[in-house]
């Protein structure tokens, strides 16, 4: 994808170095580009259904780290269904996550702070500490209930919370009801 819109850069002013310290307005990109690829695979098929099975899924995600504060970003995932345990309708799955900061978010960061200054946040909100990468771990089991109602637990494990060591690993657990009508 390629928007033709203009953006602040992350870093430079209007004379190329870091507007964060100069207080010059943010050089402006023209345009920005953005690239995903996405597959998902059948592995071993448990029945009629689509998605019935054992399905490997992933996903590359890149935009242009000038103006987005994350400029890579990979998920895969292990999804299957009940079929073998006697509940088609339930899922089960663990997934990968990894985001990678681009070092113009990077390099805006390190002179607000070599500066005395307030870190200061873009697209993926306001960092706490200078960014590197962020990397989730995921399982999750889907629980069908009746027709229209799935209840889903879900654990993550945080690896860098927010793309920085400012804090601890977090451990996350979640639940969430689906209802379709």
């Amino acid at each position: 994808m390629y928007d033709n819109s203009r953006y602040n850069n992350l870093y430079e002013d209007i004379n190329g170095r870091p507007w964060v310290v100069t207080g010059l307005p943010a050089r402006k990109q023209s345009g920005q580009t953005s690239v995903w690829v996405m597959a998902d695979q059948m592995l071993v098929r448990h029945g009629d259904g689509p998605s019935n099975g054992l399905v490997f899924g992933a996903q590359y995600a890149y935009a242009d780290g000038k103006t987005s504060q994350i400029n890579h970003h990979i998920v895969a995932a292990l999804m299957d269904t009940g079929h073998l345990w006697g509940r088609p309708e339930d899922g089960i799955g663990i997934a990968f996550q990894w985001a990678h900061f681009s070092r113009s978010a990077v390099l805006s960061q390190q002179a607000a702070l070599a500066n005395g200054l307030a870190l200061v946040g873009a697209n993926f909100g306001t960092p706490y500490g200078i960014q590197g990468h962020e990397t989730i771990y995921e399982a999750y089991y889907t629980y069908h209930v009746r027709t229209g109602v799935t209840l889903q637990g879900d654990f993550q494990y945080v690896n860098h919370v927010g793309g920085t060591t400012v804090f601890n690993d977090a451990a996350v657990l979640s639940s969430a009801l689906n209802v379709a009508f």
